[in-house]
């Protein structure tokens, strides 16, 4: 038997009703090696202080915390390159 549709009222209510799958692309998707990995080692860089800025503002942009994404970074290249 297929669910009826929720009316406006239901959503506006509950706008977890309606269904969400259109807003799901996996496009954006990526697979993840390391992320849920305990953060147990510490490594510590040195580089310009051009790139930091470079890379801040590109973690911004991203909406991420610019940490993770020189993580994530090098976790794909290694990964690549194994």
């Amino acid at each position: 038997m297929k669910k009826a549709k929720p009316t406006a009222k239901e959503i506006e209510d509950d706008p977890l009703a309606e269904d969400l799958t259109g807003y799901l692309s996996t496009l954006k998707w990526r697979k993840s090696h390391f992320k849920f990995a305990p953060k147990d080692a510490t490594m510590t860089i040195r580089m310009s202080k051009d790139l930091v800025d470079l890379v801040k503002k590109v973690a911004k942009k991203k909406g991420v915390k610019y940490n993770r994404m020189v993580r994530d970074v090098i976790a794909d290249y290694v990964v690549k390159a194994a």
